[in-house]
């Protein structure tokens, strides 16, 4: 997976999926959106959201929506960062790379510091995050820091721990997603607690 900015076009996008649960549910994730039921003035902002949301429908399984739309508030938003996890190679990265390391370094802090250190190693390793601007990296930060705001991982600038019902915990464990526990910040002694 290449790495891409295009993230920033938006956060979690729960209200634009939201908005689209009716036409998701049920469906095999090949929908084709006009953008219409978005609540979005300019169109061009509409085909940005629209691209995005195709790009994460690509990480949903089947049945994804028929779980999210039984599911409450905070598991909704864990789940949406989960398929941003699986969509974006960057934001996968800051949050196991540099979120998660300074989780278990009990460093709660954020510090955007962090994050663009991270982007500084990728830069002379990778041509395309090479040629990103400074406001384009500065970009990717800060959506990935209100993604977390939005997942619940975050308040303000502190990391926080989320703990996912038992229900999403063992739908998640079906499908292979193993380090979603790890992504919500738990400690081995918190994941114990899912295995009783």
């Amino acid at each position: 997976m290449e790495y891409s900015a295009s993230f920033t076009a938006g956060g979690l996008l729960m209200n634009e999926f939201e908005a689209l649960l009716p036409e998701l549910v049920g469906s095999d994730n090949g929908l084709i959106l006009n953008g219409n039921q978005l609540k979005v003035a300019s169109e061009g902002a509409r085909k940005r959201l629209i691209t995005e949301i195709r790009k994460r429908l690509q990480y949903a399984k089947s049945d994804f929506w028929v779980f999210y739309e039984n599911a409450d508030l905070n598991d909704r938003r864990l789940l949406l960062f989960f398929l941003s996890l699986s969509s974006y190679r960057l934001v996968r990265e800051y949050h196991y790379e540099v979120s998660l390391k300074n989780a278990r370094r009990l460093q709660w802090n954020i510090d955007p510091y962090d994050y663009e250190l991270y982007l500084s190693t990728l830069t002379g390793r990778n041509n395309i995050v090479a040629s990103w601007s400074d406001a384009t990296r500065l970009k990717t930060i800060t959506n990935y820091l209100r993604m977390l705001r939005e997942a619940g991982l975050a308040d303000k600038s502190i990391l926080k721990k989320v703990a996912p019902s038992r229900t999403l915990v063992a739908r998640l464990m079906d499908t292979g997603a193993d380090g979603f526990l790890d992504a919500c910040f738990l400690t081995d002694n918190d994941k114990k607690a899912y295995t009783k």
